[in-house]
């Protein structure tokens, strides 16, 4: 299709239950946010415990960086980490 992916999403929106389509965009389905966990409890695991201060992470749609900060909440709700990293995404380009 031409245009944006804002297009494509549109398209998609209007014509998904027609077509029986899913939605797997950015947001849209249950398990991505709880598969990019596994980025935070890496680095929970990799560090010690002990996050660096700063956590930057080249972002697109920030799935990554939703799911790493749900991971950081996690572990320090049960005692794993005693801080969390400041998390910061960048649009790579």
């Amino acid at each position: 299709m031409n245009g944006l992916i804002s297009d494509c999403g549109k398209y998609v929106a209007e014509n998904k239950d027609r077509e029986g389509w899913y939605d797997v965009s950015t947001l849209k389905e249950p398990y991505r946010i709880e598969g990019k966990k596994t980025m935070g409890y890496e680095l929970g695991e990799q560090f010690g415990g002990k996050l660096p201060d700063v956590i930057l992470y080249p972002t697109g749609g920030g799935v990554g960086l939703i799911g790493m900060c749900k991971a950081f909440d996690e572990m320090q709700e049960m005692g794993w980490i005693w801080r969390r990293a400041a998390a910061h995404g960048c649009r790579p380009g």
